[in-house]
């Protein structure tokens, strides 16, 4: 297919920052928003600034990022560990900025540093409208080397090789006798404090370590005291339980002494025990003679040859013998089981509920069929009258497939009770040119019916002339003529009339081809069924936050 190009304007999205975070769409893969930021929040030059965003899609666009700088990254550059440095030359207008800083009423001065020599700068000055001036000359001194080290003497330090004294140290250092003490006194005060307080102690010392009055022979005292007492004291406590023990005996030879008087001969007690462990031992066991042996036994005798109603019984000889709750517990729940339909876990009272249940659910089935009934009416199942609504549609398409004079036909799809599509086949240039072909078949009529009237010359045939076609004029519509005063669709074929030919056809082309129509077509049609006048453009317009379209 070949190109086509149209002139085009495109619109972007565009509207305020207010607008956008108020609306908050998510704009498409690639769209561009166009953002507004009022003069109001702090422009240079107090105009309007402009950011953009890009849709992916996904997110809002408050959660999209400006492609522009924002104040936050100017701040991360800012706060950086190496910033880029600038000489004075290379900021534009610096120097003018300078001198227009510091100017008095009627003169600026300004500042330069020397071409060749980086440690001299030259002040300048000019009357306002005037010239500059060298008004001065500042060299900064060269860089010197200070050094401070210990002085020879004391009390001097050296300052670049010089002595120089440090006020005061002498006196501090060794004539301030408020530090030391004078000579003998410290002698004299540990004398004192040997006679005092250290002979207090020593004495004190002694006195706890004497054999026979100090502490550690008063607490032996005490302790062997405590003692005694304890030994007497249980010695009272164990004769008043025991009695007096015999001489020389101990107790355990006593207590050895009082079993031999208490020996008797339990053998035939051992043996009738022995003779119960043994018994029990088989009761409790599994073997001949059991319990268990026995009650199984007895079951099987029981259900060896029983009617069917019975087969269960091992069953529940098994339940039995394996249920640490025995018989009991299998009671209670046959107990239960047999209950009313007021107890829990009842035979009677599941089937009661379980019956309330399916009344509750039929009853609700049935309000749902009565609502499904009344809906679908008498014309038999939904699937039967779909089926008869698309049979009426396809009749209704079928219909619409009619041929508007031969020229333009339009034609109706449908899919399953679903319009597919309208077709329109022809073009503008076959309407049909009522005017011309009126008077042609006017023409026609007349050589006809004078052929006629030539061909007839017998009364017979006059008669048939007089029956035939009399009048022929121009129809009451477009696209007819008048046979003896009744209008005729007239038919010719569209190939051989332009739309210049056809009168009032382009101007209605032009109607039709409005904004509403370009609209539809730019969403639907073919774009090389437009056609563009030289000069002018198609606008492309994307909307703002608020609209979609």
């Amino acid at each position: 297919m070949s190109a086509k190009t149209f002139n085009t304007r495109i619109g972007l999205k565009y509207d305020t920052y207010a607008n956008w975070v108020a609306n908050n769409p998510t704009p498409l893969q690639g769209e561009v928003c166009v953002t507004v930021i009022p003069a109001d929040t702090g422009a240079v030059r107090q105009e309007p600034a402009i950011l953009f965003k890009v849709g992916d899609g996904t997110r809002t666009y408050t959660e999209l990022d400006f492609t522009s700088a924002k104040a936050a990254d100017i701040y991360d550059w800012a706060k950086q560990a190496t910033k880029p440095t600038y000489t004075a030359a290379e900021i534009t207008g610096l120097a003018d900025f300078v001198s227009g800083e510091i100017q008095d009423t009627n003169t600026q001065y300004k500042i330069e540093a020397d071409e060749i020599d980086g440690r001299t700068f030259h002040l300048f000055a000019k009357e306002i409208g005037g010239e500059w001036t060298k008004q001065n000359t500042y060299t900064v001194p060269a860089e010197t080397v200070y050094t401070l080290v210990t002085g020879e003497t004391n009390g001097t330090v050296k300052f670049n090789d010089k002595e120089v004294a440090v006020a005061g140290l002498k006196s501090a250092a060794y004539e301030d006798t408020s530090a030391f003490d004078k000579a003998g006194t410290a002698e004299t005060k540990v004398k004192a404090l040997a006679d005092g307080a250290v002979k207090t102690n020593t004495d004190a010392i002694a006195a706890i370590n004497d054999a026979d009055t100090g502490i550690l022979a008063q607490a032996k005292t005490y302790a062997d005291g405590k003692a005694s007492t304890a030994e007497t004291n249980a010695k009272t406590y164990v004769d008043g339980k025991l009695g007096i023990l015999a001489k020389d005996k101990t107790v355990a030879e006593m207590i050895e002494d009082a079993k031999t008087a208490a020996t008797y001969d339990d053998t035939a007690l051992t043996a009738r025990v022995a003779a119960n462990e043994k018994a029990l031992e088989t009761l409790n066991g599994e073997g001949e003679g059991s319990v268990s042996k026995a009650v199984a036994d007895g079951i099987a005798t029981v259900v060896a040859g029983a009617d069917a109603d019975f087969d269960t019984l091992k069953e529940v000889a098994d339940w039995i013998k394996s249920d640490t709750t025995g018989a009991a517990k299998m009671q209670a729940d046959i107990a239960t089981l047999k209950g009313g339909d007021t107890v829990d876990g009842s035979v009677a009272k599941s089937l009661k509920d379980a019956k309330a249940y399916t009344d509750e659910k039929n009853t609700a089935m049935d309000t749902r069929v009565d609502t499904l009934e009344k809906a679908i009416g008498e014309g038999g199942s939904v699937a039967t009258q779909i089926t008869t609504e698309i049979g009426k549609l396809d009749a209704t398409v079928a219909s619409a497939e009619v041929e508007a004079g031969k020229g333009i036909k339009v034609t109706v799809t449908e899919e399953d009770g679903r319009l597919t599509g309208v077709t329109v086949t022809g073009n503008y240039a076959e309407i049909y040119d009522a005017k011309g072909a009126a008077a042609t078949a006017e023409t026609n009529a007349k050589t006809y019916a004078d052929g006629l009237a030539g061909n007839y010359a017998t009364a017979a045939q006059g008669k048939k002339a007089d029956t035939a076609v009399q009048t022929v004029a121009a129809g009451d519509t477009n696209g007819t003529i008048k046979v003896d005063g009744k209008n005729v669709t007239v038919y010719t074929h569209p190939a051989n009339h332009t739309i210049s030919e056809v009168t009032g056809l382009q101007d209605a082309l032009d109607e039709k081809v409005k904004d509403a129509d370009l609209a539809t077509i730019a969403k639907s049609g073919n774009v090389n069924d437009l056609v563009q006048t030289a000069g002018d453009y198609i606008v492309i317009n994307c909307g703002s936050a608020t609209t979609v379209i």
